[in-house]
């Protein structure tokens, strides 16, 4: 069934949608977090806090694409999206083409989407001393 999911998340040619208003803020990232340096692939999004969940499998479509771009498999990741919150509040520009407030200034907050890495994959990727990754291919990833 897994398996499914994960074909459905990383195919072109389904669209998970919803009306909320959003903003992807840069690109999807490589990165070590935390104490225990965690090696994380993940993307930010700004939403309002009661429409988060919704941009969970938009989130993991976002992130396994561009795993697929890069030439690794999704399975690289775990499927449990981990979400953090940056705390305040802060403006964004609506830019879910679905959303009837489409270009609008919105409040709402910064959600980090991040997808550990599996162990056995994470020679994948290089790190340099501060945690910042890049993807095999040497794309560096934005801050």
């Amino acid at each position: 069934m897994k398996s499914l999911l994960r074909k459905m998340h990383a195919s072109m040619g389904v669209q998970f949608g919803t009306t909320a208003p959003f903003q992807i803020i840069g690109e999807v990232y490589v990165r070590k977090i935390g104490f225990a340096d965690i090696p994380v692939v993940g993307v930010d999004i700004a939403c309002k806090p009661e429409v988060m969940t919704a941009l969970v499998p938009i989130a993991r479509q976002l992130v396994y694409r561009e795993l697929e771009t890069m030439g690794i498999p999704n399975e690289a990741v775990e499927f449990q999206a981990g979400v953090q919150s940056e705390g305040r509040r802060r403006r964004f520009t609506d830019c879910n083409e679905s959303s009837p407030t489409l270009g609008s200034t919105k409040m709402g907050q910064l959600y980090r989407f991040r997808f550990d890495i599996r162990p056995e994959h994470v020679k994948t990727f290089k790190f340099d001393w501060a945690g910042n990754g890049q993807f095999p291919e040497g794309r560096k990833q934005n801050e």
